[in-house]
């Protein structure tokens, strides 16, 4: 999991992942460590800020590709930047 660090999540976000998501689950994100880094670097160039809490608690967002990732997200773009502000992970799907 240290290809997160490229794009700046810290030691103990990293920690965390590793404690709390299942193996076949970290497997798939280090797979898929590129499209992992383009979503991160894609959230941040909109501004979001708790990218650490969306890595825990919305893995699977950053198992799609890049592209696919942006598409889907840019659909519901300010309802789903709204409620990333504020908290509201358990209500947020693609």
């Amino acid at each position: 999991m240290d290809f997160l660090k490229k794009v700046d999540i810290n030691d103990d976000t990293i920690k965390k992942l590793n404690n709390e998501l299942e193996d076949f689950t970290l497997s798939n994100l280090k797979s898929n460590d590129r499209n992992c880094l383009g979503i991160i670097l894609y959230l941040k160039k909109i501004g979001i800020k708790n990218i650490d809490d969306l890595l825990l608690y919305k893995t699977d967002w950053f198992l799609y590709t890049t592209k696919g990732f942006i598409e889907k997200f840019n659909k519901r773009k300010d309802e789903l930047i709204n409620k990333i502000s504020n908290d509201n992970y358990l209500e947020i799907s693609l």
